[in-house]
């Protein structure tokens, strides 16, 4: 049987419908510093440029700061040839559109303090502040700010804007020697950090404030003090398939919900650090090789008055640098204000060798069998089960197949008063061959069920159940592939 992978995504209303696309090309402006193209700087073609044009720079050093605000692509000729210098001062590229490719280039030289006009928090070789924006098979060094950044906070005028980005993808770049963090993002959603080559930079790659963030076969190497850190609560995060070497901590998770698995994780201080509160859902940490680790893992729960639910994390066959027989225990902390204990949490199954981390794999390749993940918004005592909007559920289904797969999706909802599931409906779809994660495909949405009987255990939100309990199965020809449920903390629903 193939494998699939069932997402339940949540699109808040104010997405747009679309995914991520480049936009379509209009006509190609060209650049060369010699003299011999339309324009001698990068700048220039912009200012003249329409929505979906390509501008193509060949290879030359071109020492200038640029500002795109059209939707456009800008193609380098050759990366390690074509270069864009900012001399020490402001972002090198400064992306103030949605639908921009950046792909081809060395970006380098960026300032630390913004001169254009407004106080931005921080300055990168490339900031980003549009939405579906791609930035791929770039150089990106010796930045004395952040390498990449996917930024939303300015002031203006004595005021703090706000943005949140969604749909960015950052893909195939080598991201060396930045004064900052390699790459540094906030408040982003549906954002794809995939293949980059990220190396000596103050911190790999800092996030916070986001959700559906998927960080993959990536190269992390020799990044000062962490490889991925979480610094602010953070939702959906999936880290799978990188390498990570030589920092003080590998990842340090400071929300909840996370998935990390399938990450070759080696020489560290600390390999992976998470902390969170108790009501929080549960990290999932599984199929990750932990080799010569001071500390493999180490955790923190914190506890504050009248808040008793508990959520511990969970360890799955994990290697832990030895072969073992017997469980493994993960040492951490209980703190319950004023007072901190030692705590243990166990991976009950250590594998018993290290996996074979294949960068090039895809997610559905890194998992055996069939694999229902339900999550979302609600924080649940696990993990996040059903993402929604305020009216809707919604089913993405994907297939790494070659052909298409029919498959049948039931619904459940937890009835107080039997005291047991009740089918709520059901949803046949074809499944279209090779669709992956990313794609948003085949996407199935389900309205709430505005009248139904649920309290005191139900919540509402504009006037629809929030049920207490949800249970998804996934059948093909007849057999359940695979089931998955999870009940909700009363009192804990964030949107």
């Amino acid at each position: 049987m193939k494998k699939i992978s069932i997402v339940l995504w949540c699109l808040a209303l104010v997405l747009p419908s679309v995914g991520f696309s480049t936009a379509v090309t209009n006509n190609t402006i060209y650049v060369d510093a010699d003299g011999t193209a339309d324009y001698t700087t990068i700048q220039e073609a912009l200012d003249v440029a329409k929505d979906g044009d390509t501008i193509y720079v060949y290879n030359g050093f071109y020492q200038e700061n640029i500002v795109i605000t059209v939707p456009v692509s800008v193609i380098g000729e050759e990366k390690v040839n074509t270069i864009i210098d900012g001399g020490g001062t402001d972002d090198v590229v400064y992306i103030l559109s949605d639908n921009v490719t950046l792909s081809g280039f060395t970006i380098q030289n960026s300032g630390k303090k913004n001169n254009i006009g407004f106080i931005k928090n921080r300055i990168g070789g490339v900031s980003v502040r549009g939405n579906y924006t791609y930035v791929h098979d770039n150089i990106i060094q010796n930045n004395k700010g952040y390498g990449i950044l996917l930024e939303n906070v300015v002031k203006e005028d004595g005021e703090w804007l706000i943005w949140e980005l969604t749909g960015n993808r950052i893909e195939n770049n080598k991201i060396y020697g930045n004064g900052m963090d390699g790459i540094f993002q906030e408040l982003n959603h549906f954002l794809i950090i995939s293949n980059n080559d990220i190396q000596n930079n103050y911190v790999g790659i800092a996030l916070g404030l986001s959700s559906n963030v998927e960080i993959s076969n990536n190269i992390l190497l020799d990044n000062g003090d962490y490889g991925i850190i979480e610094s602010t609560n953070s939702e959906d995060l999936v880290v799978f398939s990188n390498i990570i070497k030589n920092q003080d901590i590998a990842i340090i998770l400071n929300g909840g919900g996370s998935e990390v698995y399938k990450n070759h994780i080696e020489s560290m201080d600390i390999g992976i650090k998470t902390s969170k509160i108790s009501y929080e859902s549960s990290d999932y940490v599984h199929h990750n090789n932990f080799i010569n680790c001071k500390t493999p893992a180490f955790f923190i729960q914190y506890f504050f008055e009248g808040i008793w639910d508990i959520t511990l994390n969970q360890w799955e066959n994990n290697y832990w640098n030895d072969e073992m027989s017997h469980p493994k225990l993960i040492r951490g902390k209980m703190n319950v204000d004023p007072l901190s204990f030692p705590w243990v949490e166990i991976d009950q199954h250590p594998a018993s060798e290290p996996y074979d981390i294949d960068l090039n794999a895809t997610l559905q390749d890194q998992l055996t069998g069939y694999d229902v993940t339900i999550d979302g918004k609600i924080q649940c005592s696990s993990k996040p089960f059903i993402k929604c909007d305020e009216e809707h559920f919604y089913v993405t289904l994907n297939n790494s197949g070659e052909t298409d797969v029919p498959v049948l999706v039931n619904f459940y909802i937890w009835d107080e008063d039997d005291d047991e599931y009740e089918w709520f409906e059901d949803v046949t779809c074809t499944v279209p061959a090779s669709s992956v994660l990313d794609t948003n495909e085949s996407i199935v949405s389900l309205l709430w069920p505005g009248s139904w009987n649920a309290e005191p255990w139900g919540w509402h939100w504009p006037g629809r159940f929030i049920p207490r309990a949800m249970k998804a199965t996934v059948e093909y020809n007849g057999e359940i592939l695979d089931t998955q449920e999870n009940r909700f903390f009363m009192g804990f629903l964030i949107f």
